[in-house]
């Protein structure tokens, strides 16, 4: 069955209106893309939440709160936010 958007953690109406503007319509596709590919749609298009919206997506994926989110995994998705701001 798919999810919609907004049933899944950390999702509130802003983040899953811009997940939709980027083409992230449903719960099975952000599970599917990805939280570092989605966080990088949002922020092409605009999205400036920083690292706090790529933990809320992770959380999402896992089905737990952003703050949740094993440490070494949060970690992980630090470096990938720095290492996307630094153009790399």
């Amino acid at each position: 069955m798919v999810k919609s958007i907004e049933s899944l953690p950390n999702i509130d109406p802003a983040l899953a209106k811009e997940l939709k503007k980027v083409g992230i319509m449903d719960g099975d596709a952000l599970i599917r893309i990805g939280a570092e590919h989605a966080w990088q749609r949002l922020m092409r298009n605009g999205w400036n939440d920083g690292l706090h919206s790529l933990l809320q997506l992770e959380g999402a994926i896992e089905g737990v709160r952003s703050s949740q989110v094993p440490l070494d995994r949060q970690q992980e998705l630090r470096l990938e936010a720095i290492a996307y701001s630094q153009g790399r």
